[in-house]
């Protein structure tokens, strides 16, 4: 479906000719050997510890769910409405 948005764009797109190098964070996976240790994964194969890990991140989620929806939802001052992210929620607005 988001393919098809953006090839049906109608708004003009430049791209520019050369990448410009960024300063990535010292957190950042860049692909290359020094950054191998910030990379993190959840594959276990070990069936109890999956199980916690998967624990763990289920209350990560609704920790930051808690503290972040409330921040990062515009209603529209509407009671009864549709709700929509990305190109939908443009469509639904407009």
């Amino acid at each position: 479906m988001a393919d098809g948005f953006i090839g049906q764009m109608m708004e003009p797109v430049e791209f520019p000719q050369m990448a410009t190098p960024t300063h990535l964070p010292e957190w950042a996976v860049a692909g290359t050997a020094a950054s191998r240790g910030n990379l993190i994964n959840s594959l276990s194969l070990d069936f109890d510890e999956l199980e916690k890990h998967i624990q763990k991140l289920e209350a990560k989620y609704k920790l930051a769910e808690q503290r972040e929806l409330a921040r990062r939802v515009d209603d529209g001052r509407c009671g009864d409405c549709l709700v929509g992210y990305g190109i939908v929620g443009r469509i639904l607005k407009a």
